[in-house]
Parts: C-alpha cells; sequence; structure tokens
C-alpha cells in the first residue's frame, strides 16, 4: 500500500487567481539562442483515431528558433523481429545533458541519443503480452543515471519504478499521491508532478494540481489550491532548480482571464506569476535558464519569450507541424 504522507505547508500565491506583481523575475541577459526538439505531426495524426492513410507518420526533428526544419531525428526502419519504435507518444523527456531522449512506445521504455545512435528498449513489458499494461511520464534523474516512470496494468494499480540506464535494474517508488507529467529537480531531491483532482471533470476539462514529492521522505507538498476550479499541467524546472514553469487554465471564463497562460513560480518562497497570458500549454526551459518555449493551442503554433514574458514570438511554421518543444542548446 502507498503512503498517503502529504503536506500543505507550501500552498502558493498562485493557489487562488490572484497574480503576484511583487514577484520580481529577471530577463534575460541576451536573445534566445540554440534550437528546438520537437514532435512533427500534421493535423491528421490528431482525428479520433488518427488517419494513418492520409497524413505523414509523427516524427522527431529539430527546428530553428525561426521554425525552420533543421535536422530529422526520427528512427529509421529496420529488419528484423521487432517493428521500429515510433516516436509518435504522448510525451517524451530530454536527458539533462540534452543528448538523448526517453520516451514509451508500445507501452515499454525506450531511450535513443540524439547522435544517430540507434533507439533501445530500456524496459520490457512487465506482464504477459494479452493482460494489458500502460508505462508513461518518463523523467530523468540529473545526473543521467536512472529514469523515473509511472507503469500500471492489468488489474493493478498504478506504480511508480525508478531504472537505472547502465544495468535496467528497477526499483519500485512509494509515490504518495498519483503523479504525472513529472520532472525532476536539477538537485535530484524532488520530483515535481500534476495530480489528477478524483472525479471533478467538467466535460472534457480535467481538473489537476501541482505537487512537490521529496524522494527522500517520500511526502508530498500541495503546490496549488485543490479547491479551486484551475487545472495546473507540465511543470519544467529551471536548469538552476530556483524557479518552475507550468501551464494553467480554468474553464470558469471570469477566472480563465486571470490565470489561463504560462506561469513562473520561485520554488523556495512559493510565489508565482503570470508571465504569458493566453492559450498557451508545455512550457519548457533554455539551456541557461533565460528562456522559455511553449504551445499556442490557439493557432497551433510554437512560442519562444524571456522567462519574464518578455519578447513572446510566434515561430513560422504551419499549424500542428510542431509540437512539444523542448529547447536544446546552440552549436
Amino acid at each position: 500500500m502507498r503512503a498517503k504522507a502529504v503536506t500543505a505547508l507550501l500552498i502558493l500565491a498562485i493557489a487562488g487567481c490572484s497574480n503576484d506583481d511583487t514577484l520580481s523575475i529577471p530577463p534575460p541577459d541576451g536573445r534566445p539562442q540554440g534550437s528546438l526538439l520537437v514532435l512533427e505531426t500534421r493535423a491528421c495524426n490528431w482525428l479520433l483515431p488518427p488517419d494513418e492513410n492520409n497524413c505523414d507518420p509523427v516524427g522527431l526533428v529539430r527546428i530553428g528558433l525561426d521554425g525552420e526544419l533543421l535536422e530529422d531525428l526520427t528512427p529509421e526502419a529496420h529488419e528484423g523481429p521487432a517493428p521500429t519504435p515510433a516516436i509518435a507518444m504522448r510525451q517524451f523527456a530530454l536527458s539533462p545533458d540534452r543528448d538523448a531522449i526517453a520516451w514509451t512506445w508500445n507501452e515499454q521504455v525506450w531511450v535513443m541519443n540524439l547522435d544517430g545512435d540507434a533507439p533501445y528498449n530500456l524496459v520490457p513489458k512487465l506482464l504477459a503480452e494479452n493482460m494489458g499494461e500502460t508505462a508513461t511520464d518518463p523523467t530523468w534523474a540529473p545526473d543521467g543515471s536512472e529514469l523515473l516512470y509511472r507503469w500500471w496494468g492489468a488489474n493493478a494499480g498504478q506504480t511508480w519504478y525508478r531504472v537505472a540506464l547502465d544495468s535496467g535494474a528497477m526499483t519500485e517508488v512509494s509515490m504518495p499521491v498519483d503523479c504525472m507529467a513529472m520532472a525532476w529537480a536539477p538537485d535530484g531531491t524532488h520530483v515535481a508532478c500534476e495530480v489528477v483532482k478524483p472525479e471533478e471533470e467538467v466535460g472534457k476539462f480535467e481538473l489537476a494540481d501541482l505537487f512537490l514529492v521529496d524522494l527522500e521522505t517520500l511526502e508530498a507538498t500541495e503546490l496549488t489550491d485543490p479547491d479551486d476550479a484551475i487545472s495546473n499541467h507540465s511543470p519544467d524546472w529551471s536548469p538552476d532548480g530556483r524557479w518552475l514553469a507550468f501551464s494553467r487554465e480554468s474553464h470558469v471564463a471570469e477566472v480563465a482571464v486571470d490565470v489561463d497562460g504560462i506561469w513562473v513560480l520561485e520554488v523556495e518562497t512559493g510565489q508565482g506569476k503570470l508571465v504569458a497570458p493566453g492559450p498557451f500549454s508545455l512550457p519548457s526551459w533554455s539551456p541557461d535558464g533565460g528562456h522559455l518555449a511553449a504551445f499556442d493551442d490557439e493557432q497551433s503554433k510554437l512560442v519562444i519569450m524571456g522567462r519574464d514574458g518578455s519578447g513572446l514570438t510566434t515561430l513560422d511554421h504551419d499549424p500542428r507541424q510542431f509540437v512539444a518543444p523542448r529547447w536544446l542548446p546552440g552549436d
């Protein structure tokens, strides 16, 4: 049985509908540098179900900060009993040194270097083929030595595992809350994650809160108000561990105008600030911590901005062609 050690010592200033204008987020030191690792898709991939006969497959590519396609990193087809792993996943995790990814495909955890090495299956299925299982939400340890991911199977509750990259050895983690969209802190001590509010859904709008989980004590600290009508998603740590960026949205119109967008939170103080109002999601920090990339859900395009929201720029690419940005360093 999982422990339920949950504390509420750090419910943020953002927990209600207020924006802390007193929080000082320094502007970036210079212009954004580097490139973006993104999923390449087409509108047909967003159909339910996707029409495989009328669209290109989902791939993994590197693009410039102007939206130009620079490099195709999609795994090539290969012969053998195992099919080529597709990068058509709900989420993927970029390694701390930004030269490899982990993702889930066919209910298994895969890893691939970005220098062209072949992908490999780090964690195979744990159950017999006909029993059904799901593996998802991988996140890297800050030293790149292991992954933490979420798993559930037939007639079994959710389980979290740490898996070593060098040996594949697995250790069960008794998470105190049902963590998804996990992000491992740069100092290795905590995981930030989103937790769906139990039995709270408005239409297709699922409400979620943010938590911090101490990986030593396995105590969870609430970061957002469990009683509000706000959904919080996709936390991402700044490289120095000082800030968390994440997205917020509300189905209540009078609330949404004040909370929808990308927020930046100072972890030590619990102060949060709305830096990019609007229909933005999936924030990702630049390697120097000065900028953020995100997805504009309304235009279906990627955007980049300073960590304080300054200089917000929409990239010039076809709608929904590039999604889920992860920031790569410059050459």
